[in-house]
């Protein structure tokens, strides 16, 4: 019994440690419509021409809503389905390129009202399984936001698959004022929270507040701070750094259907220094294929592009925000570690140790690391002749070149195999 309790106190204590690491960058992933792949009439028709194009290394794609019955469809089922835009997807994140995969929105059938929590963790497990990518989004807004029934499924479901997936990462977009969040988005958090749920970003959708709202870059910085302080609530015991770098914001760029609400480029730089100030995890924009030349259809255009991609290119200076908590995380871990016993007093020691004596104070044989290899919290490898340990659950994704000597967020020298 007493061993029982040792196990689950190292294990919760574990779990802390790695909550309070957060992202290392502001992520850069504007929606990208999956319906539209392929299509001549966007500049960008694929993840890899807007890569080529522009740059773009992130992408949520939109949306996963019910087929008929639970079965996937709304676009998102072409990433499976579609040979090619698979290959085009799979060359994406190979390349280093971020995904994000997007389900529900603003009209059709959300799965968690056609699927039980059996299938739908069944029709999950295959989507993340066969794509072998790890960052899922749920888009709840409308009536479908007040619907306890889908929360409690939804949240069951995920709080499971985090289970059996440890770096699976969840993001809620929520409708939001720039007041704050509405009741409704409070209560769907509070229902993932208290079903165990780790919610890596609440992503505020900055658009569509009603007529009379004009100053958008304005707005979208007072829903972020006033988002902001209502997780506080939330979750209090984290810093005000974890708690920014829980928050996203996606505006609709351009013309909005709402005709007083115009995001320009001015509002775009405003919202870009606010979040770089404040290390947010994430930005987005609705939409990639909409961030190009041209006047019509607002699924076509922002209409107010000067050039292609201009929104993405403002929106781009953000990448370099670097989050200031993980390393006060890592301060509080290393003190933590060095109070707590001898041994992890020498563990503390070796990690701040050149990296030849922490070679050769390891024993065991490591395994060498290799990309495509996921690696739990823990997790002992040699690289370079170096050892090095693991911080953050994660997948060394086959071209990003997260080597443990070039991510020290990801990875400690030092360990014993």
């Amino acid at each position: 019994m007493k061993l029982t309790k040792k196990i689950i106190a190292a294990a919760l204590a574990g779990c802390l440690s790695l909550a309070a690491q957060t992202s290392v960058a502001t992520d850069l992933v504007p929606y990208f419509y999956t319906w539209g792949f392929g299509n001549n009439a966007y500049q960008a028709t694929s993840l890899m021409q807007a890569k080529s194009q522009a740059g773009v290394d992130g992408a949520t794609l939109a949306f996963g809503i019910s087929g008929g019955g639970c079965t996937l469809g709304g676009g998102l089922e072409q990433t499976i389905n579609d040979p090619i835009f698979n290959k085009d997807v799979q060359q994406f994140v190979v390349s280093g390129g971020k995904v994000v995969l997007s389900f529900g929105g603003a009209s059709g059938q959300y799965l968690e009202s056609t699927c039980s929590e059996a299938d739908l963790l069944a029709l999950l497990r295959r989507v993340v399984t066969s794509l072998q990518i790890y960052n899922l989004d749920f888009d709840v807004e409308g009536s479908q936001l007040e619907l306890p029934a889908l929360n409690n499924t939804r949240h069951h479901v995920l709080a499971a698959l985090q289970q059996q997936y440890p770096q699976l990462t969840v993001s809620f977009t929520l409708p939001v004022m720039p007041e704050g969040l509405p009741t409704g988005a409070m209560t769907l958090l509070t229902s993932a929270r208290n079903a165990g749920v780790n919610i890596n970003v609440v992503n505020i959708m900055a658009m569509d507040y009603g007529s009379g709202y004009t100053a958008m870059g304005s707005h979208a910085v007072s829903a972020m701070t006033n988002t902001q302080a209502q997780l506080k609530t939330l979750f209090p015991t984290k810093t005000d750094a974890q708690l920014w770098a829980m928050i996203g914001v996606t505006p609709m760029i351009g013309r909005n259907d709402v005709s007083t609400e115009t995001f320009t480029q001015a509002d775009a730089r405003m919202v870009t220094d606010f979040a770089k100030s404040k290390q947010i995890g994430r930005v987005s924009y609705w939409a990639l294929q909409r961030d190009q030349v041209g006047t019509g259809s607002l699924a076509l255009y922002s209409t107010i592009n000067a050039s292609n991609y201009e929104f993405y290119k403002i929106f781009a200076a953000v990448k370099g925000s670097s989050s200031s908590s993980s390393s006060a995380a890592s301060s509080s871990s290393s003190s933590k570690s060095s109070s707590s016993s001898s041994v992890s007093s020498s563990s503390s020691s070796k990690a701040s140790s050149s990296a030849s004596s922490s070679s050769s104070a390891s024993s065991g044989t490591c395994n060498v690391w290799k990309e495509g290899v996921y690696y739990a919290v823990g997790t002992v490898v040699t690289y370079n002749g170096v050892t090095y340990t693991t911080l953050q659950s994660h997948t060394a994704w086959v071209g990003a070149n997260w080597t443990p000597s070039a991510t020290p967020a990801l990875w400690n020298v030092g360990g014993r195999c």
